[in-house]
């Protein structure tokens, strides 16, 4: 078939993204793989063992905080952190031909670089490190959640980032409402100390979600336009992340949404599209696994020198909360710095 073929935007048979593509122009043909379906796919069934998980929480309730951080951090460090590890393997495609064999020493040299400069401001400036960790994630999640939404009927980068930024403000303001308390425990954490009021946070995820729900609206329509899946995934998604943290904690909430909704897409589409060469589901699987391992054991042991040495917190969980999220808007600096050069080279 040739890349120029018709395809129903139902059912984009071997139709794989390139990662961080947004036109269908850059769309490769890669026989026995389907990043689209793939991911239609598992959209609903993490969206039905969210239901159920959620479920079951509003019978059995919660665990300890602590025990949220441990299963927060086991989940990161698992299904997390791979899919940013990826980015090794973007920076080789990106630069390779132009640096030559030498090209992870200057990736690498500027991929710590901006992780450092990250951690770095956040020390200096908590508030606003945290402010742009909420704001950030939002647009982040979100286009990342509408990328075969924007593949199937490309949209101006406008209307994408007020799409996405409505979209991914729903596992963010969801939880400032939903469990305001927690919340404003973890940012009082996150902001070394400085007290927070719940209600201010929960006024906050309020404004949040009432700013977001044009948007929302708007895609629903959009999405619609383009075929029944694509609606009623945008309809059933946020309703589902909305009951998930109605029943539970913030931090499961949280570790339920990063690492198996937005990660495990995001490395669906990247194992996808990692090569121009037909290649089997199982193939793509092995390819990922092998490209990320290493920057992926680099990171943990990193993670561990830090939770041991880089904090004074008495409990477990706050030691666990800043290594989650300050680490991780260190790692989305140079990550989402990656994914506008890659965006820009394949315009």
């Amino acid at each position: 078939a040739s890349p120029r073929a018709r395809v129903n935007p139902e059912h984009p048979v071997s139709i794989a993204a390139h990662p961080g593509s947004s036109s269908p122009t850059m769309r490769r043909l890669t026989p026995g793989l389907d990043s689209a379906g793939a991911i239609g796919t598992y959209t609903w069934l993490v969206a039905s063992a969210t239901s159920a998980f959620a479920a079951i929480s509003l019978m059995v309730g919660s665990p300890t905080p602590a025990v949220s951080a441990a299963i927060m951090l086991a989940a990161v460090a698992l299904v997390g952190l791979p899919h940013g590890a990826y980015d090794l393997e973007v920076g080789k495609r990106l630069f390779s031909e132009k640096l030559g064999p030498a090209w992870w020493a200057a990736f690498g040299g500027a991929y710590i670089a901006l992780v450092l400069i990250g951690a770095g401001f956040w020390m200096l400036a908590p508030l606003a490190g945290l402010v742009l960790l909420l704001i950030g994630g939002s647009v982040h999640w979100g286009v990342d959640d509408l990328e075969e939404l924007h593949h199937a009927t490309p949209m101006r980068t406008a209307t994408r980032l007020w799409l996405g930024a409505s979209r991914g403000a729903v596992p963010i303001a969801a939880p400032m409402l939903l469990c305001s308390d927690e919340v404003a425990g973890i940012f009082a954490v996150l902001l070394t100390g400085t007290p927070v009021d719940a209600g201010t946070v929960s006024v906050l995820g309020v404004a949040w979600l009432l700013l977001a729900a044009p948007g929302l609206l708007y895609g629903i329509r959009h999405a619609s336009t383009i075929g029944a899946s694509h609606g009623l995934r945008s309809i059933v998604e946020p309703a589902v992340l909305l009951l998930l943290f109605a029943s539970t904690s913030a931090t499961l909430g949280f570790v339920v949404y990063f690492c198996f909704w937005h990660s495990v897409r995001h490395s669906i589409r990247s194992a996808c599209g990692g090569s121009s060469d037909p290649q089997t589901a199982t193939q793509a699987a092995v390819s990922y696994a092998r490209a990320v391992w290493l920057p992926t054991l680099v990171t943990w042991l990193i993670a561990g020198a830090v939770y041991l040495f880089g904090t004074d917190a008495v409990s477990f969980e706050e030691r666990a909360w800043p290594l989650v999220f300050v680490g991780l808007f260190a790692l989305t600096v140079p990550h989402v710095v990656l994914e506008l050069i890659e965006h820009r080279r394949h315009r």
